[in-house]
């Protein structure tokens, strides 16, 4: 997932296509890069606040497992590799 910074970045690099297309008089371009700078305005102005504070999640085993009697998630099937080994 993108952050602010990346949409704004991106959005910039659009604008600046769009400017240099306007230099060359190619307005077809301009208005293509435009329209795409809008597009990333708009997905970075609905980001959600949370997002960019997310931290990454740990591995599943990496996090404590506490089965109760009856469950079965976490226990290891024969035959099976462990997740997340590199």
């Amino acid at each position: 997932m993108y952050s602010k910074k990346q949409f704004a970045a991106l959005e910039l690099m659009c604008r600046e296509r769009a400017a240099l297309a306007k230099k060359e008089m190619e307005y077809s371009l301009m208005e293509y890069w435009l329209a795409e700078a809008e597009e990333w305005k708009q997905l970075r102005d609905s980001l959600d606040p949370f997002i960019g504070r997310l931290v990454p999640l740990k591995c599943p085993s990496e996090v404590e497992q506490r089965p109760s009697s009856n469950d079965t998630r976490g226990k290891m099937i024969a035959g099976a590799s462990p997740l997340c080994e590199m």
